[in-house]
């Protein structure tokens, strides 16, 4: 006997498997084998009462609130990175599909028309790393980016450095350069509010999540020297943790 069937939105697996399989670990990736849930995509109902959809790899994490899934009230559960973008290619992207789950709480039944599709749940418990990401008001510096030139400059240092992205911001003056090191400068247009240092990260990571937004600006928030979370002004619905890289090893 199944629990529930919930249904999902058309188009929302896909949305999914698109948005948080890179912020997940490896499957053969230490991390991954130390915690398996670490290896895919967890689900779970917050405070609010809306769907929290997790990925994270211990030094990069994302949350999402999934407006076009359901849950099992009561239930926290990671659904392997590898089904969720099998899952994704199997169903159309134009129908809904129902989620069942089995009384042992170990299997999940995806369904819609005459495909019937069956996805374990990893064991083990999910990380807790809500209070790593920085709260809106409570940073002590803000850096507000065209979310477009934020983009496309971590393309161009993809296609210079694609095994070693780094982008380096560089404070110069009131100016904010954006830098590969040796090979790539450029000024972009930041507004930064509280304090600003420099700093670096990886620009494929950067790419990926600012991509997930679909506003103009988006605000990188800082707390601390070890880490930084990436959200927009205009939703909550959308946050990611992305850690820093070392300056030193630059």
């Amino acid at each position: 006997m199944l629990v529930g069937p919930l249904t999902w939105k058309a188009g929302a697996l896909q949305a999914i498997s698109i948005a948080l399989p890179p912020f997940a670990a490896l499957s053969a990736s230490t991390e991954a084998k130390r915690n398996p849930n670490l290896g895919g995509v967890n689900f779970s109902i917050d405070e609010k009462g809306e769907v929290a959809v997790k990925a994270t790899n211990t030094y990069r994490a994302i949350v999402v609130n999934a407006s076009g899934c359901s849950w099992f009230k009561g239930i926290t559960a990671s659904i392997p990175v590898e089904a969720i973008t099998g899952l994704a290619a199997i169903f159309s992207s134009d129908t809904e599909i129902s989620v069942g789950l089995n009384e042992n709480q170990t299997l999940l039944v995806f369904k819609s028309g005459l495909t019937t599709a069956i996805s374990r749940l990893l064991v083990g418990k999910y990380p807790e790393i809500d209070d790593r990401f920085v709260t809106k008001g409570d940073e002590v510096a803000k850096w507000t980016f065209d979310r477009m030139e934020l983009i496309e400059v971590c393309r161009r240092i993809k296609k210079l450095a694609p095994t070693k992205p780094n982008l380096v911001l560089r404070l110069n003056g009131s100016k904010v350069i954006a830098e590969l090191k040796n090979v790539f400068t450029q000024q972009l247009g930041v507004v930064i509010e509280g304090e600003g240092q420099d700093f670096a990260v990886n620009a494929e990571y950067i790419e990926v999540a600012a991509s997930l937004f679909r506003t103009e600006e988006v605000q990188l928030l800082f707390i601390n020297e070890f880490s930084l979370t990436l959200v927009a002004e205009e939703t909550d619905a959308l946050k990611v943790l992305m850690g820093q890289i070392e300056m030193n090893s630059i």
